[in-house]
């Protein structure tokens, strides 16, 4: 009974790793995204709230990382 604990265990860590990779991917898309070269100004916008949200999410990572790595 624990291998089977322990496979679906690793099962879910592999499938929350995956699911973490494919949006560090769809981020990076984003990132990338040249926002001079979108000339549809609703598209453009839409890119860069998309960049906002992902720099403001990542930098809201890095604090919480930074916190608790002072023991905070």
């Amino acid at each position: 009974m624990a291998k089977m604990e322990a496979l679906m265990m690793l099962q879910a860590e592999n499938e929350r790793t995956k699911l973490q990779l494919d949006q560090q991917r769809r981020e990076k898309e984003f990132m990338e995204k040249d926002l001079n070269s979108i000339e549809d100004p609703s598209d453009r916008e839409y890119f860069r709230r998309n960049k906002l949200e992902i720099s403001e999410n990542r930098a809201q990572t890095q604090n919480t990382c930074w916190a608790f790595d002072q023991g905070g």
